[in-house]
């Protein structure tokens, strides 16, 4: 009994001593939903404050403070006492113009620290460490102080206590880094392009927000993003280091996109001048905050481009999107199901399509949603459905695309289809590049007009107005490169002749071009080639639909020919991320 005892004593004090400290959790105890909450407030005279819906951060309001001419003092009185095992304050505040504020914590004691914060335009995260508070009585705290020494106005919302975030202290929000440092498979159609980065702001959604960075490696882009989830769940949880910070419910929260919103509001009100727009269809145009669509439209008014993907709204706010859109009557129910999957021809010649080869687009797997053209359709159907169309709106240029969007991509059914082995999106890119290009006022003077093939020769037509040189390159239809030529091009030149070897193989292949001046591209574009074939696969078969690691793929491969001849099969085996998982080849 006595051994049970001691055996019981000893596993308590290691659970006391060796037991982790809790960590810090989100605890928002000022969020000034309800008029009762006013009533844990008071202030210093002249001071006035009220519940406002301008620019929440947590639910659907905020609170609206305006300090007098000699400033003052907002006090909350009704404040957790224990900061312990918290790591900071946070505060959210809206500022239509800069300021500066003073945040003051105070315990029971009458000890008191104070911070002084600079407030910028716009959307401001401000940060408390509690390690700064460390001689106050962090178990018995009383009050927050917020301050000001003159007159401003200001909307403050999402008072808590949390863990210290480094995100806010270097990015100023909770939002992804978006980088370029992990780079994928890709071509750089315009990078780095003749007269610099483009500068550009996006919003992009959190499950395909990866395609802003895909575009920026093929296009020199300087971008910014806002992220946005589609539904209010995945705008919450597609954020793992702080999708409780983000937004305070799940599914169903009425006031999921508060924050997101505001950020979007902080960067198109008090952001830098962009040369583009580049607004995917997450949301319908009417669930934006009126400031911020009045907003995009001053903006292209003034001569900023915008790129709209799926831009589609309610019937309340048809007028509204119908002075910027090229596009109107998308359906949001035809994203899943009503799109037309023909293929794409040009109506017209344009900076846009121009060296755009619909051939190599992977059709029947990309569709798009009917709807109406006010500006002026550059592709449509062949069912007659406009696919993409442009139009001037003040100084700006709008481009619409109607295809439901991933990763600014059309959306591709059945990813894994065995017909679709051919790098198209690389296709699809060139298309997406030259509309932001078009839409920012940068396509160039010089440009390639045309490509020709007759016999074993390419012809570039080509329209420039100095030297420069054109780079060739002919890849099969696996996307690898066969055939690759450089040619100095003198500006006196209508056309450039090139003769490729007979060493191709057979099947279709991508004819890819740059028009380059001093290592940046001016120009580009593409073409399908069809090589004669002297053999054809007939059938692939594998004797099992499944195999083992480390078992043999066994099958039949069965090939036609008119003549005899020798031939090298080669086989590889990818998984479906396109690892090249094992290779053989068999002479005959």
């Amino acid at each position: 009994m006595i051994r049970s005892k001691t055996l019981f004593l000893a596993c308590s004090l290691f659970l006391l001593f060796f037991t982790p400290v809790a960590l810090a959790q989100l605890n928002v105890f000022g969020s000034f939903e309800e008029e009762s909450d006013l009533q844990e407030l008071s202030s210093t005279e002249g001071v006035r404050f009220s519940i406002s819906d301008y620019f929440p951060a947590w639910e659907s309001h905020s609170l609206e403070v305006e300090y007098p001419g000699n400033g003052g003092t907002l006090t909350l009185e009704s404040v957790p006492s224990d900061w312990r095992r918290q790591g900071s304050l946070l505060l959210y505040v809206w500022k239509d113009e800069p300021g500066q504020l003073e945040v003051a914590v105070e315990d029971q004691g009458g000890r008191r620290s104070t911070k002084s914060f600079e407030l910028a335009a716009g959307v401001n995260h401000l940060q408390l460490p509690i390690s700064e508070l460390q001689q106050l009585d962090l178990q018995d705290v009383r009050e927050i102080a917020i301050a000001s020494k003159s007159s401003q106005r200001l909307y403050l919302d999402y008072v808590a206590l949390d863990r210290f975030h480094p995100v806010l202290a270097e990015k100023g929000r909770w939002d992804v880094d978006y980088s370029l440092e992990q780079e994928t498979s890709h071509v750089k159609w315009a990078k780095p392009l003749q007269g610099g980065t483009t500068k550009s702001y996006a919003v992009m959604p959190v499950r395909d927000g990866r395609g802003i960075v895909e575009l920026a490696q093929r296009l020199d882009l300087d971008f910014r993003v806002t992220t946005l989830g589609r539904s209010p769940g995945i705008n919450k949880w597609g954020f793992g280091d702080f999708y409780v910070q983000r937004s305070p419910g799940g599914e169903f929260w009425q006031a999921a996109y508060s924050l997101v919103h505001a950020y979007l509001a902080s960067d198109l009100l008090y952001g830098p001048d962009y040369d583009v727009i580049i607004w995917p269809g997450i949301h319908p145009w009417h669930s934006y905050p009126a400031k911020v669509r009045s907003e995009i439209l001053r903006r292209v008014e003034n001569g900023a481009g915008l790129v709209l993907l799926f831009p589609y709204t309610g019937e309340g706010a048809r007028s509204e999107l119908e002075k910027l859109s090229p596009l109107m009557d998308l359906d949001a129910r035809s994203r899943v199901d009503g799109l037309d999957k023909s293929p794409w021809q040009k109506t017209t010649e344009h900076y846009i399509t121009r060296g755009v080869d619909l051939n190599l687009f992977p059709w029947g797997h990309i569709g798009v949603a009917p709807s109406s053209v006010v500006g002026e359709a550059l592709l449509e159907t062949e069912a007659g459905n406009p696919v993409l169309a442009v139009r001037q709106v003040g100084e700006g240029r709008v481009v619409a695309f109607s295809y439901p969007d991933t990763g600014l991509l059309p959306h591709v059914d059945n990813i894994w289809s065995g017909d679709l082995t051919y790098p198209y999106h690389e296709y699809l890119w060139t298309l997406v590049a030259r509309s932001v290009v078009w839409a920012a006022g940068r396509e160039p003077a010089s440009s390639i007009q045309e490509i020709r093939t007759a016999g074993q020769s390419i012809e570039f037509a080509l329209d420039i107005d100095s030297d420069a040189e054109l780079l060739l390159q002919i890849k099969n239809w696996f996307g690898e490169t066969e055939y690759e030529e450089r040619r100095e091009v003198n500006s006196t030149a209508t056309s450039v002749v090139l003769t490729f070897p007979e060493t191709l193989s057979g099947g279709r292949h991508s004819i890819e071009a740059r028009l380059m001046a001093d290592g940046e591209v001016i120009d580009w574009a593409t073409r399908q080639l069809e090589m004669p074939r002297s053999a054809t696969l007939q059938t692939v078969k594998s004797r099992a639909d499944r195999t083992k690691v480390g078992e043999a793929v066994e099958g039949t491969v069965l090939v036609s020919s008119d003549r005899d001849y020798q031939y090298r099969l080669e086989f590889r085996i990818y998984d479906n991320y396109e690892r090249l998982l094992d290779y053989s080849e068999e002479v005959s």
